[in-house]
């Protein structure tokens, strides 16, 4: 729910002072979760089945019902643009403007992790090694021409590494004593390396990948230290992907319980504010209102139309989960 808040702040306050402090850290996170939440196991057909139900489904219904929308309010204004409609479908870098920012990034997780499953069954080390292949060719290649692959795909192939230092990170959890005070020592040494100035800010739907190596690594300490802070706080497991059931430990505080619950709850509609709110902020926008105005307004309404979609039957299609009963 974090990471979707600081979404949502980066397509306010895209330019400023506040850009570094949120492009370094708040696209990665999502794909270093996926790592972070991988479940060893799985089928290579039930991971694609998966994704496609909570991903590609709820991109191609938001995508005609966005692109209706925005199609037929553009053709009454200047007439139909055949080449707009393409660029819709074809998507990623083609597709980020208007209310289609954030669509970029649906398929772009989509690919990455059905990219990363096979991968997923090689030992660490050669997992790191093919993740960081991938990401020299896409975003250092002269001319970047992985932007240009259909639906993100070229894209994709450059997150790989931030699904592979998520897996890494859970090896590592149980490492991890204190949860809080290693997260905050991570925050604070990431953000001062972005103060001086030594790590640049990533835009990834641009393969823009920031200060080589450095904002790579900043994003990942960030991210973690994000992770670790809130399960320090909401009582989160305290152990690595290999131990046992019996020994993860959980939060037996009811009010920590009752928090994680309600938290659990708002980030069930991430992926429809996701898709919502870049048409609610390019409204919002239009009236001339004040950043920190628009921004409240946007939470405000994006996060309980999600949440109302989630309570409604036959809803998957749209916000990608089971409805909550």
């Amino acid at each position: 729910m974090f990471a979707m808040l600081a979404i949502v702040a980066g397509h306010i306050w895209v330019e400023g002072p506040a850009r570094p402090f949120l492009y370094s850290w708040h696209v990665p996170i999502f794909f270093l979760l996926s790592g972070y939440l991988w479940k060893v196991g799985r089928s290579f057909n039930r991971e694609v089945r998966n994704r496609v139900r909570s991903l590609l489904i709820p991109y191609a219904v938001w995508l005609v019902l966005l692109g209706t929308v925005t199609l037929g309010t553009e053709s009454v204004e200047g007439g139909f643009d055949p080449i707009r409609l393409a660029h819709l479908l074809w998507g990623g870098q083609f597709a980020t403007d208007g209310p289609f920012w954030a669509m970029w990034f649906v398929t772009a997780l989509f690919f990455a992790a059905v990219i990363y499953w096979p991968v997923s069954r090689l030992p660490l080390p050669g997992q790191w090694a093919i993740a960081a292949i991938l990401f020299i060719a896409a975003a250092y290649i002269p001319g970047h021409p992985a932007r240009f692959l259909p639906l993100s795909l070229g894209l994709a192939l450059a997150c790989i590494i931030f699904i592979v230092a998520g897996r890494s990170m859970r090896r590592a959890r149980g490492m991890v004593r204190h949860p809080i005070v290693t997260g905050v020592v991570l925050l604070a040494v990431s953000f001062t390396l972005i103060v001086l100035g030594w790590s640049q800010p990533l835009d990834l739907k641009r393969l823009d990948v920031g200060t080589p190596v450095v904002s790579i690594v900043v994003a990942v300490a960030l991210s973690f230290g994000f992770i670790l802070i809130t399960e320090g706080l909401l009582g989160g497991d305290s152990v690595g992907e290999d131990a046992k059931p019996s020994v993860r430990r959980k939060s037996r505080v009811d009010g920590i319980g009752q928090l994680s619950r309600v938290v659990t709850q708002l980030a069930r509609a991430s992926l429809t504010v996701l898709f919502i709110h870049p048409a609610v902020v390019t409204g919002l926008h239009s009236l001339g209102l004040p950043k920190p105005v628009v921004y409240l307004l946007t939470i405000g309404i994006a996060w309980p139309v999600g949440l109302l979609l989630l309570r409604l039957p036959h809803s998957r299609a749209v916000t990608g989960l089971k409805p909550a009963h």
